[in-house]
């Protein structure tokens, strides 16, 4: 699936509406457009489809928003995508087979409680998808160290 907003366009999911965003579809917002999620409305996005923003166009999410992650077996590169209200590995993860490892002081640690930003290694002995809902992060700042 393609969808193409072109300038000056304003799209509104209202109550009990949906824009559902499936696996591999292409999202592409023009010049000063607006996708606008209500209080009511529902935004579920996979987290393998692809969004481009034109110049001043915005997401804005004032309603339920869910993204849906396939996650491949052997050792992934994870993060958390969105406001969880539990940020415990198990139940982030919960059919990882190994313990959630980040990058600290040049080495690698585990962590039992997940940060938004952050990236973990999780390894799965099978494929899985998982469904986060929770109000998206719309704007972080991620400092980025070389190495």
């Amino acid at each position: 699936m393609k969808l193409t907003i072109a300038d000056n366009i304003t799209l509104t999911a209202q109550q009990r509406s949906a824009l559902i965003v499936g696996d591999g579809a292409e999202i592409s917002l023009g010049t000063n457009s607006i996708i606008n999620i209500n209080p009511l409305g529902n935004l579920f996005i996979d987290a393998n489809s692809n969004w481009s923003f034109g110049t001043n166009s915005q997401l804005i999410v004032n309603g339920n928003f869910k993204v849906t992650s396939k996650i491949p077996s052997g050792w992934n590169m994870l993060s958390v995508p969105n406001i969880v209200s539990i940020y415990e590995k198990p139940i982030v993860w919960p059919d990882a087979i190994t313990a959630a490892y980040t990058s600290e002081d040049g080495g690698y640690v585990t962590k039992s409680t997940l940060e938004n930003g952050k990236g973990y290694w999780v390894k799965f002995n099978r494929s899985h998808t998982y469904d986060y809902a929770g109000p998206p992060i719309l704007n972080r700042k991620i400092n980025v160290v070389a190495g």
